[in-house]
């Protein structure tokens, strides 16, 4: 009887129980974790993160859906990047515009007037306004007056303002009368452009004028010391840029003040 209470005390010194064998009828014997385990919480295996990898440390956001069923998930510590067959390691999560240009840039694609082929961030550069290869949209613009006729048949103050409008350019000059958009009061230019009404003369003042429409720079440029650009409302020379802006009448004077 006392080795077998010598053994039993034995026992639950290295369990770290004593009572397991006072002739109580419970035996709270801590069960081991088939893991490697840690000296932090037990229950995650972990030292302590409540992050969803479970790793040490690192506290990671929820990962977007998987791109394909066959896909699983890539590398730690947030296993957020899937790995597809064949297709290498996907960042399942978001992406920026900056991002889709480069991606888009250099495909090939169909230009439409109602809508191209190309991503966010992008248009289809189309010489013959068809075909041709998705560009990123320009980020500048400049104020040089050098009209180019669009493929939507608006004419653009510059090829810089085209490419910031992301509009394909059909001619290296203003659109003619077939191919341009006229305008009116009735019937006004596409949203971003302006009706250019310009007149002949000062006597075509006096009739109810028409336009063809325009895509201006955000600033228009000084006036030009040889301007001789008028509105029909006012002797004093301006800015062609300004009156086509303005959607007022306006010609080109023999003569005007300054």
């Amino acid at each position: 009887m006392k080795r077998a209470w010598l053994a039993c005390v034995a026992a639950a010194a290295c369990f770290g129980i004593v009572g397991a064998c006072s002739g109580s009828s419970e035996t709270n014997i801590p069960a081991f974790s088939s893991s490697s385990g840690s000296s932090g919480d037990s229950s995650s295996g972990s030292s302590g993160s409540s992050g969803s990898s479970g790793s040490s440390g690192a506290t990671c956001p929820p990962c977007g859906p998987a791109p394909g069923p066959e896909c699983t998930k890539g590398t730690p510590p947030c296993f957020c990047d899937w790995v597809c067959p064949d297709a290498g390691p996907i960042d399942a999560g978001p992406t920026d515009a900056g991002g889709d240009a480069q991606a888009d840039a250099g495909v090939d694609c169909e230009w439409s007037k109602d809508g191209d082929t190309c991503g966010p961030g992008t248009y289809c550069e189309a010489k013959d306004c068809k075909k041709g290869t998705c560009v990123p949209i320009g980020a500048t613009e400049t104020t040089e007056r050098k009209p180019v006729c669009g493929c939507d048949g608006v004419t653009y103050w510059n090829d810089s303002v085209a490419a910031k409008r992301g509009m394909s350019i059909a001619a290296t000059v203003e659109c003619k009368d077939d191919d341009s958009v006229d305008c009116n009061e009735a019937a006004p230019c596409p949203a971003g452009a302006s009706c250019n009404r310009r007149v002949g003369t000062g006597a075509g003042c006096a009739l109810e004028s028409e336009g063809v429409c325009w895509a201006l720079p955000a600033a228009c440029p000084p006036i030009a010391a040889n301007s001789r650009a008028r509105s029909c409302a006012s002797p004093k020379c301006s800015d062609e840029c300004a009156l086509i802006k303005a959607e007022a009448p306006w010609f080109v004077a023999v003569t005007c003040s300054r």
